[in-house]
């Protein structure tokens, strides 16, 4: 038994992860966008139903010491082989692999964690994770989907040189919030583990509160990105969706170089400006993303806006993407922004 394991203590499925079945097999993955008690990468694995069975013990009522019990009850195992079966569960450091005969079961890490490190989680019960058949664990293709993403409009509020969005698609009207609410009500029934939402611009929608709103009440973790401005009332009313975090696109500080990227006018870098502001202030996290073009690959631009984004506690992480191919522009236009081959940083 590892010396770190309180037998007194409670333990939990780490809620970064998620459990449920897909035909007579289960499937263990990752959840998206939430905010974790420990780093993981993505990950995904089929179990068998009886590994799940025997996490799903682990409901963060009983102390371990009670799970052992009940597990050894429930199984007719011998409490110490119970105890070495589960121990290396829990506050695993890295990834673990099972032997199933000839197939490999892998287990990410920290799948175990004590019950003081969250305040929300997802309880099983044993009987989810009923099977009645040799799990299958050769076909890959999955019986009900585990992602879904949802564009909710096309509508953008700049005009970027490397718009990676199917234009065409502004004009069509968009699914009502009733509808959008029945399919979110429909994946959660059948076990979509992540349900996103983007567009174009997700905060250009009218009834966008509502829609993010009912996302977090079904345990959904939508990833906002937006190079909207917004108001202080409206990061007001974002926060009390109970959304924590978001994504502000930001290629540059330098209004000559927005004007030729996102084509915005004048006033636009000082509406971003007061948008971060406020989103500090109201305590989101706030992350950022910048495009690379040949307008702002040069490490002394980039290094304005880093240095004037460090003054913001609440940005979390600045990602620098070299701009793509988008098959809605032409080849001649792409050779004009593209990255200089000589930019390395």
């Amino acid at each position: 038994m590892k010396e770190n394991i309180n037998l007194n203590e409670r333990y939990i499925i780490n809620p970064a992860y998620f459990i449920r079945m897909d035909d007579n097999r289960a499937i263990l993955s990752n959840r998206e966008n939430i905010e974790l008690p420990v780093p993981f990468e993505d990950f995904f694995t089929f179990l068998h139903p009886l590994n799940a069975q025997l996490l799903a013990f682990f409901n963060g009522k009983d102390s371990l010491r009670k799970v052992i019990n009940n597990v050894s009850r429930k199984y007719n195992l011998q409490y110490q082989d119970v105890l070495d079966i589960i121990s290396v569960f829990v506050h695993n450091k890295q990834t673990l692999i099972k032997q199933y005969k000839d197939k490999k079961i892998y287990f990410p890490e920290n799948l175990l964690i004590r019950k003081d490190e969250v305040s929300n989680f997802t309880c099983y019960n044993t009987n989810d994770f009923h099977y009645s058949s040799e799990p299958d664990f050769n076909n890959k293709r999955l019986f009900k989907p585990l992602n879904i993403f949802l564009q909710l409009t096309m509508k953008c509020y700049t005009d970027c040189i490397y718009c990676y969005a199917n234009r065409k698609m502004q004009l069509g009207e968009f699914l009502s919030f009733e509808k959008v609410l029945s399919l979110m009500e429909e994946a959660k029934s059948i076990g979509v583990v992540n349900f996103d939402i983007n567009g174009g611009e997700v905060l250009l929608r009218p009834d966008c509160m509502e829609i993010i709103s009912a996302l977090l009440k079904n345990n959904y973790y939508p990833y906002i990105s937006t190079k909207v401005p917004i108001s202080k009332e409206k990061i007001e009313l974002l926060k009390e969706t109970g959304l924590k975090t978001i994504q502000i696109s930001l290629d540059s500080i330098d209004r000559s170089i927005l004007k030729k990227m996102v084509r915005t006018n004048n006033a636009y870098i000082d509406q971003m400006k007061q948008t971060l502001i406020h989103l500090n202030e109201a305590g989101f996290n706030i992350y950022i993303n910048t495009i690379i073009t040949s307008y702002n690959s040069d490490t002394k631009i980039l290094e304005e806006l880093v240095s004037f984004l460090s003054q913001f506690k609440n940005v979390k992480r600045i990602r620098f993407n070299g701009v793509g191919y988008s098959i809605y522009k032409s080849a001649e236009d792409f050779l004009k922004f593209r990255t200089n081959d000589k930019f390395k940083s």
